[in-house]
């Protein structure tokens, strides 16, 4: 249990249990019950409550649990059995208590056997005797007379069975005293009256050190029950006199001595009559002595245990007190009436209907004993709890209960107090935001709380008392095993992270080792993990663009020089083809790597988006031709179109790449032939589907779904399809860049792209695009344009060397008036010079402290009719602003022809 409660639970002084009400089976015990009951906490933990009752008081047990159901219960007496077989009376306490979440009682229990006070009053009052135990004999106290008269230490003796401590001599042929003694203890038991037994001789043995062997004694025994709380007997009062001398002097055949003795005992005809009238005689004389002795130590025994005595003639409905009561009610002699209706009226009003109803039963059929258990009011207000009890007795004068009354007020108090603060770290233990449970030292569960129940869909009552191995088999073949028994042993704590597959989780969980097992607490961190997994793949995704950009800008500017060289050589290799099939290799692998590059700029979503509204219906039908040359002949294509589609805003371009790319990947899960369907449709993602897919905004979408009947892909794979250069193919056969551009594209055209694949039955992707407005559907199509020269004047403002060679011979091939600059400030400083510049090409990513942005806004501030083209491999955010490019904004991509070149500053200057 928490240390909390463990601390007060376990350290309190008396005996404490909690208990299950149906089963009475026993969940806690604290280390008072051990040390009273002599039960190991585990074996506690193995019974219930009823064990602990002789088996005839268990119907009596079963019928107060009833009758006390979900109500305090106090003031209970009980005899209780340990674990060795002696009964203990015991005075009980119960309370219902919400224990982990179920029903449960808690018991405190006042051990009343015997009062140490009392113990020790008995121990030093004249006289000499032994209490025995009635059920067993065994001796439980001797006075140190009668310790001195039979030459024995008290820790000799006490415990021991009187047989065992006081053995018949061996050279004594009769053993008449034990046999006599013996059947005088059954007669007091039996008969539940005193009995005086005759002078007996009953040798004792000696010392070792005083010669060892038996020694000769005679004894006067008079044996008197005392009566347990069910009206048994209990104990016996076994009290001697050492008459070995007047025996002696009784037998002796010197008249004179016997004169001495008593001249009347010597003319009687029995010895032993005239020496037990002797003895009586002196013992009479000696009790009178002992008396008032005797009553000072029980005043002094009532002052200090808070006793009171009282006796109720049932017949004459006369109640005496002791001064203590009058004391404890706050009442007088004169105030009290003495009779059975003045005490009911000072009971509590609250208690008053019960206790006036258990006094008229008790009238009618009146039993050994008699309890008080309830609340008094005293006249000054004052409200205290009691407890007493009383023995029935018949007497001439009557029927009388003669008992003992206790304030306990203190005592209720306290376990009130306790309860209430056991109650409420329970609850704070149940309302813990962490799920927490208990195993104990077999591995079962015997607490979880709440939280926990939730996360391991289980119920309390369902895990409680069960094996976690048995009840989560995957657990016993996971780490979790491993450092559950790696914190048992070690008895240190752990902290552990694990996904659970069978309740989809991944849980973070903290055991710690106590006395009782193992104490965990455990949190679904499955969002959590999620949410890292999404910061990596963004943290990643930044990475990839620093990277690409980087690579892409000089990349781009060589691919933009080979790409334009290698077009110039094919134009003036015409009449050389084995030399022009060289320049068309090398012009084509400028191509692979301007593509290349463009993926990878794709996935990092820092490629210049178009986008238009546009018909997706119309624009799966226009590719049917295009993926027909793309795929094999045994791939049949099926395009269904949905009705009523909206329209979307994509880059249309980019889309049928991304289609395209699909469709190759598609054909490579086919390779003995299949079919491809591409589907278009209307498409609601609603607030649950987003909840589950976090990067997903609730709202109406246009789903393009791109499906094959190929060999489809396990978890695994699905888990890593986006990533770059993450492939399955063989080496040489993909770059791994195809699903990763297709992913980067949608989600920088802020849609949702998601894959449903399994082993043998194919793959279906599905595309969402956000929904447009139909208003705005762009169906033209730009034809491409013929190589048209110009001869505007152009500003060249590239820093790459060898870039703005290339580019200015290209202009200056294409007509076109050029000048060169190799810096914004350069250009700034050319434009102030020239007025009839007609037109900016620049490029966007520039050192010197201004980019092409910034140089094309202070430029046409200097000459607002001046046009501009921006080129770059790679923009960033200077004329590129959520994956689209700036409205009015011209940009050629490198690397670039020489057709697309020309065919770009002829839109750029007619706009």
């Amino acid at each position: 249990m928490p240390e909390e409660i463990g601390f007060f639970f376990e350290n309190h002084p008396d005996p404490m249990l909690v208990y299950e009400p149906n089963s009475l089976r026993i969940l806690a015990a604290n280390r008072a019950a051990s040390e009273v009951y002599g039960y190991t906490n585990e074996e506690f933990l193995n019974m219930t409550i009823a064990a602990m009752r002789p088996p005839e008081d268990v119907p009596r047990l079963l019928a107060i649990v009833k009758q006390v159901a979900g109500q305090r219960g106090a003031g209970n007496m009980w005899r209780h059995r340990t674990k060795a077989g002696k009964i203990i009376y015991a005075d009980v306490l119960s309370q219902p208590l919400a224990y982990h979440g179920a029903h449960a009682r808690l018991v405190v229990i006042r051990n009343v056997t015997a009062s140490t006070h009392l113990q020790a009053f008995v121990e030093a009052l004249p006289g000499k005797f032994m209490v025995l135990d009635a059920n067993d004999l065994t001796i439980v106290s001797a006075s140190d007379e009668y310790l001195a008269t039979t030459m024995r230490k008290r820790e000799d003796i006490k415990g021991r069975h009187l047989f065992d401590a006081f053995p018949a001599d061996p050279n004594d042929a009769d053993q008449d005293g034990v046999t006599t003694l013996q059947r005088s203890l059954t007669r007091v038991i039996e008969s539940r009256q005193a009995d005086s037994m005759a002078v007996q001789r009953y040798p004792i043995p000696r010392p070792p050190e005083q010669g060892g062997d038996f020694e000769e004694r005679f004894w006067s025994v008079v044996n008197s029950p005392i009566f347990g709380y069910e009206g048994n007997v209990a104990y016996i009062i076994h009290r001697v006199e050492d008459v070995t001398d007047f025996v002696r002097l009784a037998e002796s055949p010197n008249d004179e001595d016997a004169e001495s003795a008593n001249v009347h005992l010597i003319e009687s005809h029995s010895k032993q009559l005239a020496t037990d009238i002797l003895v009586r005689s002196r013992e009479l004389k000696e009790t009178n002595a002992r008396l008032s002795e005797y009553e000072a130590n029980l005043r002094m025994a009532q002052r200090l245990l808070g006793l009171g005595i009282w006796r109720l003639n049932i017949d004459t409905n006369e109640i005496v007190w002791s001064d203590d009561i009058y004391t404890m009610f706050g009442q007088t002699p004169t105030e009290f009436g003495h009779s059975i209706e003045t005490y009911i009226a000072l009971v509590h009003p609250d208690d008053r209907a019960a206790f006036d109803a258990y006094v008229a039963e008790y009238l009618d059929n009146p039993a050994p004993t008699f309890e008080l258990n309830h609340r008094i009011v005293r006249p000054d207000g004052k409200i205290i709890y009691i407890r007493g009890i009383a023995e029935l007795t018949t007497t001439p004068d009557g029927r009388l209960l003669n008992g003992v009354v206790q304030d306990i007020t203190a005592d209720i108090q306290a376990r009130q107090q306790s309860l209430m603060l056991a109650q409420r770290l329970a609850q704070t233990l149940d309302s813990m935001s962490d799920a927490f449970y208990l195993l104990d030292k077999q591995w079962c569960f015997s607490y979880i709380n709440a939280e926990g129940e939730r996360l391991l869909h289980r119920k309390y009552d369902d895990l409680i008392g069960r094996n976690v191995w048995e009840a989560f088999p995957e657990a016993a073949e996971s780490i979790i095993r491993t450092e559950y028994e790696r914190a048992i042993a070690d008895n240190t704590a752990v902290e552990f992270s694990l996904y659970f597959a069978p309740l989809k989780t991944w849980f973070e969980i903290n055991a710690y080792p106590s006395s009782e097992g193992l104490a965990v607490y455990f949190r679904d961190i499955t969002e959590r993990r999620e949410l890292a997994e999404r910061l990596n793949q963004s943290q990643k995704m930044e990475a990839i663009g620093q990277l690409t950009g980087g690579v892409a800008h000089d990349f781009n500017n060589l691919l933009t020089v080979i790409l334009g060289n290698a077009e110039l050589l094919k134009e003036s290799l015409d009449d050389q083809p084995s030399l022009r099939l060289f320049a068309e290799m090398s012009a084509s692998a400028a191509e692979r790597g301007a593509e290349l590059t463009n993926r990878l700029l794709a996935f990092a979503r820092r490629q210049a988006l178009e986008p238009k509204v546009i018909d997706t219906n119309k624009l799966v039908c226009g590719i049917e031709g295009l993926l027909r040359r793309a795929l094999n002949e045994d791939i049949d294509i099926e395009l269904v179109r949905g009705g009523g589609v909206w329209p979307a805003e994509v880059d249309p371009s980019q889309l049928e790449s991304a289609l395209l790319n699909m469709a190759i990947n598609a054909r490579d899960a086919m390779p003995d032939g299949g079919k491809l369907t591409i589907e278009t449709a209307n498409a609601r993602l609603d607030d649950a589907y987003a909840e589950a897919h976090p990067d997903v905004k609730p709202g109406q979408y246009v789903m393009i779904s791109v499906s094959d009947t190929g060999t489809g892909m396990p978890a695994d794979v699905i888990a890593r399809a986006f990533e770059p250069f993450y492939t399955t193919k063989p080496a040489g056969k993909g770059s791994g860049l195809g699903l990763s551009m297709v992913y980067g594209f949608v989600k920088q055209s802020g849609g949702h792209i998601k894959i449903y694949s399994e082993i043998g039955e194919g793959t279906t992707i599905r595309l969402y695009f956000p929904r447009a407005n139909p208003t705005g559907i762009d169906d033209t199509f730009e034809p491409a344009r013929k190589v048209v020269p110009g001869n505007e004047h152009i500003l060249v403002v590239e820093d790459d060397d060898l870039v703005r060679t290339h580019v200015v011979t290209q202009l200056k091939g294409l007509g076109y008036r050029v000048t060169e600059a190799i810096s914004g400030q350069a250009a700034l400083d050319i434009i102030k010079r020239h007025s009839d510049i007609d037109l900016l090409f620049t490029d966007v990513v520039m050192p010197g402290g201004i980019n092409g942005r910034q140089l094309a806004d202070q430029a046409m501030a200097l000459r607002p009719a001046l046009k501009v083209l921006y080129t770059s491999g790679y923009t960033e955010n200077a004329i590129v602003h959520h994956g689209r490019l700036d409205q009015g904004v011209h940009l050629l991509a490198k690397p670039y022809r020489r057709s697309e070149l020309a065919s770009k500053l002829r839109k750029a200057l007619e706009q």
